[in-house]
């Protein structure tokens, strides 16, 4: 069994909740039929949708498989002198980081392709070692998209006011490195 961080499961359950924009009907059978599986009420998985409260390790590893089953994203991890550091579970973050991920590989890719229809062994050289983002800044970019996107309205404004952060900053940002 994996320890699976709060985090993780609020994710994973607001995904299974909330996947393909549900009416509040189908949320409502959606929350009905967790209660069921997990034995618990239905506040009881709300209050586990809002944080308020945790179930078990185990319960969270059965929510984290269950909505990997159903389509959720695999969680970025990310790497700190060969350790895993923190991950990213944020369904729209990892999104993102993955798109990153694609727009830096395809354009390193076509900068080789090119490099080499023109014969410059110094010019394939020159692509072969240039890099577009480090893993290390795509990985800030989803760390930054899931503070942002846990920020209250009032937390948001402060990031602004103070210059630390801001969802126009971090779509320039994501512009310049996906494209």
């Amino acid at each position: 069994m994996t320890n699976v961080s709060r985090d993780t499961f609020q994710n994973r359950l607001r995904f299974l909740l909330e996947n393909e924009n549900p009416s509040r009907t189908e949320r409502a059978e959606r929350v009905q039929r967790i209660a069921n599986q997990r034995g618990v009420t239905p506040a009881t998985v709300n209050a586990w949708a809002r944080g308020d409260r945790a179930p078990s390790n185990n319960t969270r590893d059965r929510i984290r498989r269950q909505a990997l089953r159903q389509g959720a994203s695999r969680a970025v991890q990310t790497r700190t002198n060969g350790r895993f550091g923190r991950s990213i579970s944020n369904e729209r973050a990892v999104r993102a980081v993955r798109a990153m991920e694609t727009a830096v590989s395809r354009t390193r890719e076509a900068n080789i392709r090119a490099a080499r229809l023109t014969g410059s062994q110094a010019r394939l050289e020159a692509a072969l070692m240039e890099t577009l983002a480090t893993p290390e800044e795509i990985a800030s970019l989803g760390f930054r998209h899931e503070r942002l996107t846990r920020a209250s309205l009032e937390e948001l404004r402060f990031l602004e006011d103070e210059g630390i952060d801001s969802w126009e900053s971090w779509r320039s940002a994501y512009e310049q490195i996906a494209g």
